[in-house]
């Protein structure tokens, strides 16, 4: 096992896959079944352990994220994902010379 980990199981209980930094949790968000997602994130999980590994901005972002199709694996990913923000430039304003 993975020490602080995350462990994607099915509802029995049966692991599937071990996520060991935030990088292969990412991953795992996209490749394991769904069934393990669905199960993880409609009970909090995600959260929890998000919260744990000191990431409580990420974990506010999924708490709320509970469903029961591939919608809801998207929305994780998307709230796992960086914020995209845009850049702005500024534009210096110059005299013009008379």
């Amino acid at each position: 096992m993975v020490k602080n980990g995350f462990v994607f199981r099915k509802k029995d209980g049966t692991e599937l896959a071990q996520a060991g930094n935030m990088r292969e949790f990412k991953k795992l968000l996209e490749t394991a079944e769904l069934g393990s997602i669905l199960y993880h994130a409609n009970q909090g999980d995600f959260a929890n352990w998000l919260e744990y590994m000191g990431k409580p901005g990420q974990a506010k972002k999924i708490r709320s994220i509970k469903g029961r199709d591939e919608k809801t694996r998207k929305r994780l990913i998307a709230a796992m994902s960086p914020a995209k923000t845009k850049s702005v430039k500024k534009i210096k304003k110059t005299k013009k010379k008379k």
